[in-house]
């Protein structure tokens, strides 16, 4: 039996499937790699993280997970981290000369008045850090995901300082090198981090981290997902109907998988009485019109000077017949470009963007949208 939690991470018995992934990125990690999920949101990058940690305290390591969304400085991105390397020291009866190191720390870090470059420390961010290395290295092998990692960049940049999330990820640099052998790192975030950084020009400061891509269920998890769904909702699907609905989906991630069910479960009385086809129709209209897909809109927010750009052309990939030739799309965006724009330039820039975060893909020459339950969505509330 498994709960149907559409949303929030899965753990334990929840989480279906992705054994060669889990395979394939402990391998890496236990290589002493770092991993930088680079995937779309929704793809479970969170569960996948979390089932990594379960792994990693399975094989006797130390283990955190930092969901730094809503962070809004560095004092409470350090407050948050020392908070919970102590859980991990307190575990491993850490001597008192580390205890006492974290114990100046945090009484070293005040908040001052906020002014109009952001926070200030004691005194300056460089040496904030610095301080914040001497609770290194960990007493035992260690595992740290940090989730949301590219919006709480954004909470450094909003300003229009750049520094602020150059400094922070050159700190996490040179700490992941110091401490290769002894701690691995995994980094994801519902924002594309590639993107964050690619767009202000610091890609640098992972340039020693692996990719590690998480793509769609394959066939057979995403059949497992939703024969186990519907195995604990009493049987409420047959096999062809189970089959039609994954087919309908086409971009097979576990969220709309689990928001298909929940709204056919809660209906399975009507839907019962028309064709799974109808049914389908009508239950993709009311996923379209959930709240949880917003984000797919507001996220759009983070592409800053781009985010015009990115919204016309998913306006324009919304309908029937639109064209997909680059010489057409581009002159789309010459409508609503600054005269001494770069027009290739400006149109490589979004589509790689928009194909990272998971909005359009291009095979065979057609860009159109990576999922029929996000066009619907963009179509209604955009288009219609």
């Amino acid at each position: 039996m498994i709960r149907n939690l559409v949303g929030p991470p899965v753990l334990g018995m929840d989480f279906i499937g992705r054994k060669k992934e889990l395979n394939a990125a402990w391998n890496a990690l236990a290589a002493t790699n770092s991993l930088l999920l680079s995937s779309p949101r929704r793809v479970g990058k969170s569960s996948f993280a979390r089932k990594l940690i379960e792994k990693a305290k399975e094989e006797e390591w130390s283990a955190i997970y930092l969901d730094v969304q809503g962070i809004k400085n560095e004092t409470e991105f350090g407050g948050y981290l020392l908070t919970e390397l102590q859980k991990i020291k307190n575990e491993a009866s850490h001597t008192e000369s580390i205890k006492n190191k974290i114990g100046k720390l945090f009484h070293s870090v005040k908040k001052v008045e906020f002014m109009d470059f952001g926070v200030e420390f004691d005194k300056s961010p460089q040496l904030f850090y610095a301080k914040l290395d001497e609770t290194f290295p960990l007493p035992k092998r260690t595992l740290i995901v940090i989730d949301e990692l590219a919006i709480y960049l954004q909470q450094l940049v909003k300003d229009g300082d750049i520094s602020r999330a150059e400094t922070f990820m050159n700190w996490l640099r040179n700490v992941r090198q110091k401490e290769v052998q002894n701690i691995s790192w995994i980094f994801c975030s519902s924002v594309s981090i590639n993107n964050f950084l690619s767009q202000h020009g610091i890609s640098y400061t992972i340039n020693d981290i692996s990719s590690f891509h998480l793509g769609e269920m394959s066939e057979a998890d995403a059949l497992l997902l939703l024969e186990q769904l519907n195995h604990s909702n009493g049987q409420i699907m047959d096999d062809h109907q189970i089959r039609y609905v994954l087919a309908r989906i086409q971009w097979k991630l576990p969220f709309f998988i689990q928001l298909f069910f929940k709204t056919y479960s809660i209906n399975s009385d009507e839907y019962k009485k028309i064709s799974i086809e109808e049914a389908t129709d009508l239950i993709f209209k009311d996923m379209a019109n959930e709240h949880q897909l917003y984000t797919w809109s507001e996220r759009l927010s983070g592409y800053g000077k781009d985010e015009k750009i990115a919204r016309l052309l998913l306006n324009y990939f919304c309908l029937p017949k639109h064209k997909s030739d680059r010489k057409h799309l581009e002159s789309l965006i010459a409508t609503i470009a600054l005269p001494d724009d770069d027009i290739a330039e400006r149109y490589s820039t979004v589509k790689q963007m928009l194909e990272s975060d998971g909005y359009i893909v291009q095979e065979e020459g057609k860009i159109y949208f990576r999922s029929p339950i996000i066009r619907e969505f963009w179509f209604n509330k955009y288009i219609r």
